[in-house]
């Protein structure tokens, strides 16, 4: 099922046993030399040289944070043709690591990968019994070339050192011989013996200790384990939200014809599938009460990650974000599901008002956006930033029922944490909307962390390192900015692999002229270069210099005062709103 989804789209977490079992005796680099440049091609090109091996363990040095994980994020976010998780099962057989390709297998609930007979690949035996077995021929050999009036107490010496350093203990006034005929008993949780009755040593005188069998986990017990039902915990802060419908999950399954992944315009509108993300995917349905809705299905990760807290969290804090943030550019949260009546992991939905002009990065790639229509964009995308950030964020999992109880959470501390292009939809007349909040928080000013969560391409400098400011929305801010410009996505493919647009556009506008690089569908540009110089200061590597949302606000306040000043434009003038549109639709 997970084979063919893509590295990039793998849910927050599943790869850490994959990470850090390569990140033993430097495997990730054996891993990152038999990548090929082309994943289509017979022909074998590697991707990487010794050099950006080497800015990758220089930057895990300087992030504290894992090479392998490091590298899958490259690798996963770069090329025509993106590695698969398959893909990733292949290359580490390649490359010998055979640990990593059986925690692959595992994730797919596929065998493990045979083994050689001989060499450090062998398979190594763990059974208790049979390696018991080999010890007990090993001693009886031994035994018969001994002298045949050894003692006793010579021959009790040859116990394993750890039977001979225990004190033997009594199980109440049971005799030995009772002691080994509870072991019958067993099924009853009385798991107390001594040795096997097929063994070379006497029991007497031997410590009651528990049966190793019993201690030892079956070869596939690490397969299907639901997910502890104890720790899976939904805020309260939701569940007594009263603006929020909960739906029931098989009410969401039907108006999305199953949760199809098939996208379709029938009689009552868009259904299916609309979009994929690292937490799970975006359908489309009709409901006869509230309309056309969005809902983001979380995905099932009992059995594919150690890590589903992860999607708790995320769960938690984008339905609390989304209920308290009321803003015409933060699309409209209406309810969630969460599906109780499954033996492991529940399935958790999240469901939104319906946007119906897609995407800014589609509509981008579909080279349909005017200059005007861009400008009202970052106005509306930058109003909706400074609300987050300006929001104060209740929290009543500590408050009583009387509203002025209510405990404020770092007030004026909000991020959103994933700003990018994808992230901002649109409605039919091009009004923006932040949403996909599962990575937004509060905290005190500058928060530390060591979990760095995002997309690579948007992220800033300091969060890279592990420092999260409010200014790090500004920054992925300043990457929405050039590619509304440029019409170019954040990676831009080259000769020589990829490179993210900031550094693309810096190398080839040196003097800050950006007119050669601006989409020419939204030619003539007029304030190109004003914006220009508004991203580069929201892209100011160190964050203490960078400009703050609400500069940022006013700025572009001016620039497009200034544009419609020259075209004649009043805000709210139907007839010019109307003749915008016909202009992106040609």
């Amino acid at each position: 099922m997970y084979k063919n989804i893509e590295l990039r789209k793998m849910p927050a977490g599943s790869l850490v046993r994959i990470t850090e079992t390569l990140q033993t005796n430097d495997d990730w680099k054996k891993v990152m030399a038999k990548i090929p440049k082309n994943l289509e091609s017979d022909k074998f090109e590697p991707k990487y040289n010794d050099l950006q091996m080497r800015a990758i363990a220089e930057y895990a040095k300087h992030s504290n944070r894992n090479c392998a994980e490091i590298l899958f994020e490259e690798w996963g976010t770069s090329g025509r043709v993106r590695p698969t998780l398959g893909t990733l099962q292949d290359i580490v057989k390649k490359a010998g690591i055979l640990k990593a390709a059986d925690e692959i297998a595992l994730m797919l609930q596929e065998p493990p990968v045979s083994r050689p007979d001989l060499g450090p690949g062998a398979k190594i035996n763990t059974q208790i019994t049979d390696i018991l077995n080999e010890s007990k021929e090993h001693n009886h050999t031994t035994k018969s070339k001994k002298d045949k009036t050894e003692s006793t107490a010579q021959m009790k010496s040859d116990l394993p050192s750890f039977f001979r350093k225990l004190k033997s203990k009594s199980l109440g006034n049971k005799t030995t011989q009772q002691v080994q005929s509870s072991q019958s008993m067993q099924s009853e949780g009385e798991y107390y013996g001594v040795c096997n009755s097929e063994s070379n040593y006497s029991n007497e005188g031997m410590p009651n200790i528990p049966l190793i069998s019993k201690l030892i986990k079956p070869a596939n017990s690490q397969k299907n384990i639901p997910y502890p039902r104890q720790i899976i915990k939904i805020d309260t802060t939701i569940l007594q939200n009263k603006t929020l419908i909960q739906f029931d999950y098989n009410e969401l399954k039907d108006i999305t014809c199953g949760f199809s992944e098939d996208f379709i315009h029938g009689p009552t509108g868009p259904t299916g599938k609309i979009g994929s993300g690292g937490f799970g995917e975006v359908y489309s349905g009709w409901h006869r009460q509230h309309g056309t809705l969005a809902v983001k299905k979380f995905r099932n990760l009992n059995r594919i990650t150690d890590k589903p807290d992860f999607v708790l969290q995320s769960f938690n804090s984008e339905i609390k974000f989304l209920a308290q943030l009321r803003h015409e550019n933060i699309v409209p949260i209406v309810g969630y599901s969460i599906q109780k009546d499954t033996a492991d992991f529940p399935d958790l939905c999240i469901v939104c008002q319906y946007i119906d002009g897609g995407a800014l990065d589609r509509n981008l790639m579909a080279k349909r956006l005017t200059e005007k229509q861009r400008l009202d964009i970052m106005v509306g995308t930058a109003r909706g930033l400074r609300y987050i950030h300006k929001t104060e964020i209740v929290d009543t999992e500590s408050t009583s029922s009387d509203a002025g109880d209510s405990k404020i959470i770092n007030a004026d501390v909000n991020i959103h944490g994933d700003v990018k292009t994808a992230n901002i939809l649109l409605t039919r007349d091009y009004q923006p909307k932040l949403c996909d909040f599962g990575l937004a928080k509060s905290f005190n000013t500058t928060m530390i962390t060591k979990s760095v969560v995002g997309t690579m391409a948007y992220m800033s400098p300091e969060r890279l390192r592990g420092t999260v400011t409010q200014k790090s929305d500004v920054y992925s801010f300043g990457i929405v900015l050039l590619e509304l410009l440029t019409g170019l996505q954040s990676s831009i493919r080259i000769q020589s692999g990829e490179l993210n647009i900031k550094d693309y556009v810096t190398e080839k506008a040196p003097n800050g002229d950006i007119s050669e690089l601006l989409d020419k569908v939204a030619a003539p540009w007029s304030k190109g270069q004003a914006v220009y110089k508004l991203a580069k200061k929201c892209l100011t590597d160190d964050y203490i210099l960078r400009i703050g949302i609400d500069q940022v606000c006013d700025e572009l306040a001016k620039i497009t005062e200034e544009y419609n000043n020259e075209n004649g434009i009043v805000e709210g003038d139907e007839e010019q709103e109307n003749f915008n549109e016909a202009q992106s639709v040609q």
